[in-house]
């Protein structure tokens, strides 16, 4: 058996102009910060309805029921 290892092409072709690059940097930070506060929102808004839930769930909960009794 013998080994043969596949050569590989070093020249690299790049299809983009270093400033076509750096705007893609640009817009992949822009796009980063806007998930982020995307998904801070989401979690604000869940943490509020689950507030509002659990003080409508202990309300219902204490209140007296005279159907229940």
């Amino acid at each position: 058996m013998t080994d043969v290892t596949p050569t590989v092409s070093e020249s690299h072709d790049v299809p983009f102009a270093p400033e076509e690059v750096r705007g893609f940097d640009r817009d992949d930070a822009e796009a980063g910060q806007a998930i982020g506060k995307m998904l801070s929102l989401f979690f604000l808004y869940t943490v509020i309805v689950m507030a509002v839930s659990c003080y409508a769930t202990y309300s219902w909960v204490t209140s007296s029921h005279p159907s229940l009794n």
